[in-house]
This record gives structure tokens, sequence and C-alpha cells, in this order.
């Protein structure tokens, strides 16, 4: 049985992995044809909005989406002419500042003489001069060999990518008009396609899915496009030609996670230094951007986007690398949209799950499995801060039910599995115990501490009983962490304790009550005998079993208990004091 669940699991894994290669190989050579559909769908996402909103004011869809594709179109052309006519006088300007960059380099090349700089300038040619050779032995000069190409090959080289540029665009402007035409539709097939097994949750989290990555990359869309006219508004001020071209170039550029603002702020900064006059502007440049970056990074986006979409740092840089191994200078434009899109949807489609384990930004480990995970590694240091730090946000209580508690159960289930030894379970134990003495743990009957014998009026007497080992004792210590000791007298008993030595003690102290304490599965028959044991011992006795951190059937596991002799059953421990106060209290009144 166990080589066939290991041949399962590795076909599982080849046929994942051969699915990934070909996915990301039909994404490579079908580039042509995926490109203009990826960015017709995502501009679909970010002109709907406008749809919706004209929608609403009881325009038809058809001509909803007419009036805003001729809006966007007037948009992008008018973007498109202010760029191309800044790049126009870019190039016929650009001669005329020769004068100015040849003086600013003189300068830079006086002001480095004899620094390290012109050391290092210095040895690179003459690196370069001897790996060429030198001037020939003779010191005759080459000939200048000029290759004049016909006009018919260079025609074809500017036309080819020409034409399928335009057609890349009528396709991309054609498929995002039936996109927004079509939107139910589709997305009535993608809920037939993976929503099979629950429509309901499926269309919910499809429509949530859909509204969050809109609202993110139209966000998006005006974050950039207002640090592009930001851009272009403080470049005119500080007197950097053409400000319109560089604030553009900011807009797309700022696509790019990290360094996307940093590569667009080279250009106004080199044009800065070039031609005009001292180094004063290229601070203000420099500046500049450093200002809008912090207040847009760290202000704006948090505020604009808050918890719409995650995507961890790593996880943008990774895709930066990959989209733009894939497809090029435009993928790593479309890096971050994409990326957020995919982890939106393996936060909704359950079976894309995993694309927002690795490309989200939340936890992918439950408080109590990174405390459990760090104790297997016997990291303890951290294991503690990550205690501390979940104490800071929730209430002392809680750390107990829901992070020790739970660590125990998977120690308990890795034990039954035999993954691991004595040891291991020793270190848990005892990297437990010594947190629940920290100062901030619930201060109720201190660990460890017994039953005096003298206990005054009012206190009831109240047994916890470990149903298999030291495990189980560890929780009924932390049980007792929660009760109050002015009102009961809990004591632990060994979980080397024999049966009859346990029925010989609750006899003799006349006890009011018992908890046994049981982290399920392994210790469940344990704690029913033990239950059947106390029950025809002590037919009056309270018995409280507590199974911790139990995700069976609860109604089920209360029955079976139930009828063993218990008369209440809790999961949790704050479960546990409230069912145990008035259980003892009343067995108390009815003994006395």
């Amino acid at each position: 049985m166990a080589s066939r669940n290991s041949t399962s699991g590795w076909q599982r894994a080849f046929l994942v992995a051969g699915s990934i290669v070909l996915v990301i190989g039909a994404l490579y050579f079908a580039r042509s044809v995926v490109i203009p559909v990826v960015l017709s769908v995502l501009l679909a996402f970010v002109l709907h909005p406008l749809v919706g909103a004209l929608q609403r004011r009881g325009l038809p869809r058809a001509v909803a989406v007419v009036v805003v594709m001729l809006f966007a179109l007037a948009v992008v052309a008018g973007v498109g002419f202010a760029v191309i006519s800044q790049v126009h006088r870019l190039a016929l300007d650009l001669p005329q500042h020769s004068h100015e960059i040849a003086e600013k380099l003189v300068q830079l090349r006086e002001a480095s003489k004899g620094s390290w700089i012109d050391r290092v300038t210095e040895a690179i040619d003459e690196i370069e001069t001897r790996v060429r050779g030198g001037p020939p032995a003779d010191g005759s000069q080459p000939t200048a060999v000029r290759v004049i190409s016909p006009g018919f090959p260079l025609l074809q080289s500017v036309a080819g990518p020409a034409v399928e540029l335009l057609v890349s665009a009528v396709l991309v402007i054609v498929l995002v008009a039936f996109v927004l035409v079509k939107r139910e539709d589709l997305r009535n097939r993608l809920i037939r396609l993976w929503g099979q097994g629950s429509l309901t949750s499926m269309t919910r989290a499809l429509d949530d899915a859909t509204t969050r990555i809109s609202r993110f990359l139209l966000m998006q869309l005006v974050v950039n496009a207002c640090f592009g006219i930001a851009v272009a508004a403080g470049l005119r001020l500080i007197g950097v030609p053409y400000p319109a071209l560089w604030g553009f170039l900011g807009t797309c550029l700022r696509y790019i996670p990290y360094i996307g603002a940093w590569v667009a702020c080279a250009f106004p900064l080199v044009l800065s230094v070039a031609v005009l006059p001292g180094f004063t502007p290229p601070l203000l440049v420099f500046g500049l951007f450093l200002c809008l970056e912090l207040v847009i990074s760290n202000v704006v986006e948090p505020w604009l986007y808050g918890q719409s979409v995650g995507v961890s740092e790593v996880a943008l840089l990774v895709a930066a690398a990959f989209w733009t191994w894939l497809w090029g200078p435009l993928g790593l434009v479309l890096s971050t949209p994409l990326t957020a899109c995919l982890a939106v949807l393996g936060r909704y489609v359950p079976s894309l799950e995993f694309l927002n384990i690795l490309l989200g930004d939340g936890p992918v480990l439950e408080p109590h499995a990174k405390y459990y995970q760090r104790l297997l590694a016997r990291d303890q240091d951290e294991a503690v801060e990550l205690v501390e730090e979940y104490a800071e946000a929730h209430d002392a209580e809680n750390v107990l039910d829901a992070v020790f508690v739970p660590a125990l159960s998977l120690a308990r289930r890795n034990q039954q599995r035999e993954q691991l030894s004595r040891a291991d379970i020793a270190f848990i134990r005892d990297a437990t115990g010594e947190l629940l003495d920290e100062s901030w743990m619930p201060q109720g009957m201190p660990r460890g501490k017994e039953a005096d014998g003298t206990d005054p009026a009012g206190r009831i007497r109240v047994f916890g009983c470990p149903a298999r080992d030291e495990l189980d004792e560890l929780t009924l210590e932390m049980l007792a962490r929660l009760l109050d000791p002015e009102r009961c007298c809990f004591e632990v008993l060994s979980p080397d304790s024999l049966t009859a030595e346990v029925l010989a003690k609750v006899g003799n102290d006349s006890a009011v009550a018992v908890v046994i304490g049981t982290l399920p599965p392994q210790s469940l028959a344990h704690a029913r005998n033990l239950c059947k044991r106390l029950r025809a011992g002590f037919p009056k006795l309270k018995i409280v079993v507590g199974c911790w951190g139990w995700e069976g059937d609860r109604e089920k596991i209360e029955q079976r208990l139930k009828d063993a002799g218990a008369d209440q059953v809790a999961t949790s421990l704050v479960e546990a004091r409230a069912r145990l106060m008035p259980l003892a209290q009343c067995g108390k009144n009815k003994v006395a």
C-alpha cells in the first residue's frame, strides 16, 4: 500500500511538472497571440468600472462600451501625440546641446584627474588597446570600409515589425470591446469550467475576484499616471528639458516593481547633469523622485490598495524576471498586474490555490504550525519570539488554545506515526512548559502546584487526570492556569499513575470533579476507559473530558464519552473551564 501511494505521488508530481512546462512553452511560443489576449483582458478589467458607471446611468451595454472605448482611444492618442512630439523635439535639439555636454564632460574629466577614477579609466583604456592588438606595426592607418545595403531589406526590416504592431493593436482593441460586451457570458463559462463543486461559492468568489482585480488595476493606473504628472511638473520647475517625455516614461516604467521609478529617474538625471549649469539640478531631480516614491509607496498605495491584493516582495521580483524572460520588455511592464491577478485567482479558485501560496504576502502557516515547526528545528528562541508576537495581539488565554494545544496535537499525530523520537517529545514539552511560567501567561494555579489538604471554605477540590502521557499532563497544567485558585484547588496527577492509584487518590481526598485531558486521536481509548472506571467507582463524581483540538464529528465523540460516564465534553481549555465550575459547584452542594 505504501509503495502504491508513493508511486501515485510521483505520478502526480510528474503530471504537475509536465503541465507547468507545457503552459510555459505555450506562453512562450504563442506569445504573438497570447500577449494581445492578456493585454485585452487587463484593459477590460481597467475599463469595466467605467462601463458599469455608464450603464447605471441608463446607457445600454453596447453604447457604454463604445463611449468608453472612444474615450480611451482619445486619451491614448493624445498622450501618444504629446510623447512623439517630445521625442521629435529631443532629436532636433540634442545636437544643439552637444557643446554643453562636451564642456560638462571636460569638467568631470578635469575633476577626476589624479583620482582613483582616472587611474581605473586609464587602466581600462590600456587593457582595451592591448586586447585589440594596437595600431599596425608599419604605422599605417586601417582603411575604413563602408558597406552600403540596398534600401529594400531596410524597408522590410522596418515595415515588418510596424505591421505586426499595428495588427496586434487592432486585435487588442477588438478583444477589449468583445470582452466588455460579453463579460457575463465569459464569467458563466469560467464558472462552468471551475465551479462544478459549489456553484454558489464559485460565483461569489469569481465576482469578488474580478472586482478586486479591476479596482487594483484601475488604482495602479491612476497612481502611476499621477506619478508621471508629478514628475513632469517637477522637472519643468527644475528646468529639465522635455518634462512631458520623462513623465510619460515614469508612468510606464513604474509598472516595473521596485526599480522602475529609479530607471525612469536615470534619464532626466543624466540630461540635467549634461545640459544644466552646476550640480544643483541633478540633486533636485533625484530628490524629486525620492520624495515621490517614498510618499506613494508608504502612504498613497497602502491607502488606495488596502488589503485588496497582496503579493510578496520576493514574488514580485521573481515574477518580473520570469515575465521578462518570457515576453521581453513588455513582460517586464506587465509583470506586476499579471502577478497580482494570478495571486487573486489563487486565493479564490481552489484548483489554483498553489498560486496564492507561492505569490501571496499572507502567512501560509498558522501560528501553531509555525511554533511547532520551530520546535521541530530545535530553534527555541524563534519559537518564543513567535509566541510573544502572537500574545501581543491576542489574549494570553487564546495563546493556550490557539497555539500551544494545536501544536501539541500535531506532535501527538507525528508521534503516532513514529515520526518523532522520545527526545523530540521531551524537548517540545519542556519548551512549552517553560513558556507557561512567563509573566504574561495566566497566573491561576501555578504549574506543578498540588493540593495541600488544608483548603479554606468555599474552595473546590478537582483532579486533572492525563489520559496517557506527559503531553496530556501538560494540557492539564495549562487548564490549571485558567482556574481561579481562590475557588478551585486543582491538582494534576502523574501520567505514570495506574488507574487504581487514580481511583484511590480521588476517593481518599473526596474530589468533587475530575478533568480527563486527552489529545486525540491516540488517547481517546484511554480516556474512555478511565471515564468508565471513575463512573463505576464514584457515581456522584462530576467528570469533564477535554478532547483538546478535536476536529472530527463533535456530536459523535460527545455521545461516546457520555456513554462511558462523562458529564461534559470540551474541546478547548476555555470551554473546559466554563463547563467545569458549574458542575463542580453543583457536585459540592450535593456532597454537602
